[in-house]
């Protein structure tokens, strides 16, 4: 198995600047796709203090309501 993208879970990074247990198995995470060349996607982004410490640590690509809320997409 050799994806291009690794999707860290919400449930994970929901609170993760403030939860020493979480913020470890998300580095751990991070470090090993960095190492392995595999971009991270963290989702639930729901707070500014959540959104500075996965950019703090080295997640490629975020999401959540922070960012954007979900819309519909657009078919042509």
């Amino acid at each position: 198995l050799r994806p291009d993208y690794i999707k860290i879970d919400m449930e994970l990074i929901r609170g993760v600047h403030a939860d020493a247990y979480k913020a470890l198995i998300a580095e751990k995470i991070i470090e090993i796709a960095r190492s392995l060349n595999i971009e991270t996607i963290a989702e639930g982004i729901e707070t500014p203090e959540e959104l500075a410490w996965i950019q703090a640590h080295g997640a490629d690509y975020a999401q959540g309501y922070l960012i954007a809320k979900p819309s519909e997409p657009v078919f042509r």
